[in-house]
């Protein structure tokens, strides 16, 4: 096929171009190309191989060091592993590269929660929600860090305000389920 296909456009393309362009596309890409190992790395996390997963989205690094998405994807799974110091450092990256991504700033504050240092916490969940006011997700977790911290009404709103948002939010529905009175 790829024979015809030079064939067929050998007249109207110079042929080096159209030998580079063949290649380039049988190839799947650049090889070089920071996006073809973030892809990978994307793929094998999917997959369910985070280690070769977390290995391409570094590799992905060392060409793109600003790829925000990366370092993102990079936290979450140092966040799976429990490993709150690496996936702090990691969204940290995430928001010096994207400061206007709510999502990173909300996953950067989650690392603060599971360190039971809720102030930190709750300035990063509130940066997230200047961001994106209306993320349900968001919203849950800071309903979460209130209950955890103790704070039952903040919590109670939190999470009355993400389920107006989002009616099927889990999270915001297992917060009012645990907290007392939880039908005021």
């Amino acid at each position: 096929m790829m024979v015809e296909v030079i064939s067929y456009y050998s007249s109207r393309i110079p042929r080096a171009i159209l030998i580079a362009t063949a290649c380039f596309v049988l190839s799947g890409g650049c090889a070089g190309s920071p996006y073809s190992e973030y892809n990978r790395g994307l793929q094998l996390i999917q997959n369910g191989d985070p280690i070769a997963g977390e290995s391409a989205l570094l590799r992905s690094l060392t060409v793109q060091t600003d790829n925000a998405e990366a370092w993102n994807q990079l936290g979450i799974l140092a966040f799976d592993r429990g490993d709150w110091t690496l996936a702090s450092e990691r969204f940290k990256t995430a928001v010096h590269f994207d400061p206007l991504s709510g999502v990173y700033a909300r996953n950067y504050g989650l690392t603060f929660a599971a360190k039971g240092d809720y102030p930190d916490a709750r300035q990063w969940m509130r940066k997230s929600l200047e961001l994106d006011p209306q993320n349900a997700d968001t919203l849950a977790a800071l309903a979460k860090i209130y209950y955890l911290d103790g704070d039952y009404k903040a919590a109670r709103n939190m999470a009355r305000e993400a389920l107006e948002s989002e009616p099927a939010n889990s999270d915001a529905a297992k917060v009012l389920s645990l907290l007392p009175n939880a039908s005021e």
